[in-house]
């Protein structure tokens, strides 16, 4: 994204001897950009929504080049409960066209973002050497697109922070179940140990003076 944003923003110096250059740095952005989009955690997609299995992003090609990119996923989450009454996602959808549905990464139209069209409108620009389209169309739009992925960042910043104090209170209220079980259910090792002792103890005592008593009547017997 900062690549992109530094070549559009330095599109007065493109000429006929580094437009070519940068509009092959460019189709690798494209590919980077994608690659990233599509990505995977334990074979399952991060970004198609509820559709896990289905990759987010394809992409047109024309002579082995991108020349448009479309949403697969579906605009609904997956949510994990992490309390009785609260669930939450650890994901975020790809793209979203509408305003009811969660926030989109690559593409949200209610925020002007879409990275992939304008990023491959830089490009073919570039190539034409657009310099006054790059200025006030693309460069406006990639603006747009990093103020987006910014928010996504801020975001899951406060997501992770929710989750970290959230398993901190559940650890703690772990603890303290764990405590009242154990002074209910568990033995006191060293206070078993003592009362054991006492026990034995007590035990041979009764034992010694049994035979006691046993071995002075069988003397006044005899």
């Amino acid at each position: 994204m900062k690549r992109a944003r530094e070549i559009a923003s330095g599109a007065s110096e493109l000429n006929a001897s580094n437009a070519n250059v940068h509009a092959q740095e460019e189709d690798q952005l494209i590919e980077q950009a994608l690659q990233i989009a599509n990505s995977k955690n334990r074979d399952t997609y991060l970004f198609s929504g509820t559709k896990t299995e289905t990759i987010p992003f394809e992409a047109e090609r024309v002579d082995g080049r991108i020349t448009a990119v479309s949403y697969q996923g579906n605009a609904d989450l997956p949510e994990n409960a992490i309390s009785d009454q609260t669930r939450v996602s650890g994901r975020i959808l790809g793209s979203s066209n509408d305003p009811t549905s969660p926030r989109g990464l690559i593409e949200d139209a209610s925020q002007g973002a879409d990275l992939f069209r304008h990023l491959i409108q830089l490009r073919d620009k570039i190539e034409t050497g657009d310099i006054d389209g790059i200025r006030q169309e693309v460069n406006p739009a990639l603006g747009n697109d990093e103020d987006n992925l910014i928010y996504h960042v801020g975001a899951l910043g406060a997501h992770q922070l929710r989750l970290e104090v959230t398993e901190a209170s559940h650890r703690a209220r772990g603890f303290a179940v764990e405590n009242m079980v154990s002074k209910e259910a568990d033995a006191d090792l060293a206070q078993t140990i003592v009362s054991l002792n006492q026990v034995q103890n007590a035990y041979r005592a009764a034992l010694q003076s049994g035979a006691n008593i046993l071995n002075n009547s069988l003397m006044d017997f005899l």
